[in-house]
């Protein structure tokens, strides 16, 4: 199995897609597993035309690591995983930590306070011209693309979406951590939706304690 897409932000809301090595039977409903160290997601995904490919929306997660991916079918009341997986890193950018800083500074946030904040936007913006180590093609993308927020309206609202995506994500891993679950963690991914786009529904599942 394979996945177009070596590398995502923090955040997540970017579009990947998975190679199978086998075709499933038609009418079957697809689901990809993201697992990490701490966090593991479940997230439905559609499968393109061509009968082999899947796509779906990468989730945000809590931790810059590298993750696992696997895909899974549901065919004839049963669950059949896909042959193969693949891994994904997440890493952090500059809307990520333009979003951990206003998260943790809120507290502190005045109506003079922009002018703090418009002192590290140039670090931030400097840092995204910087050339990254050898990893992927998707973060040079994304550099290129906060690289044209400079002076340009539509790419403002571009890293604008970005970092309001990262901050809305930086709420999650700790609303899940704090709550009591009744049930096991398959009840929570139906119950407990973390982000819909496209139709398609993200839930995390902590992982259980001993």
């Amino acid at each position: 199995m394979e996945v177009n897409r070596r590398e995502a932000p923090l955040y997540g809301q970017v579009e990947a897609n998975v190679r199978l090595q086998a075709s499933a039977p038609d009418g079957a409903e697809f689901y990809v597993v993201v697992q990490g160290s701490r966090l593991t997601h479940v997230t439905t995904a559609k499968r393109r035309d061509d009968g082999l490919t899947l796509c779906f929306t990468v989730p945000g997660h809590d931790l810059v690591e590298v993750v696992c991916v696997t895909s899974y079918f549901y065919s004839e009341d049963q669950v059949k995983p896909c042959e193969g997986e693949a891994s994904l890193e997440y890493f952090r950018d500059v809307a990520q930590e333009a979003a951990e800083y206003l998260s943790a500074h809120k507290d502190q946030l005045s109506p003079q306070s922009y002018l703090e904040v418009l002192k590290r936007f140039p670090a931030w913006a400097d840092a995204a011209d910087e050339e990254f180590p050898a990893g992927g093609l998707e973060r040079d993308e994304e550099d290129v693309r906060f690289r044209e927020c400079r002076g340009d309206e539509s790419g403002l609202r571009h890293l604008d979406e970005k970092i309001t995506q990262a901050m809305a994500n930086i709420d999650y891993p700790q609303q899940w951590k704090n709550s009591q679950p009744r049930e096991g963690p398959a009840s929570q991914a139906r119950q407990r939706p973390v982000c819909s786009k496209d139709g398609a529904i993200t839930a995390i599942i902590p992982p259980q304690s001993d």
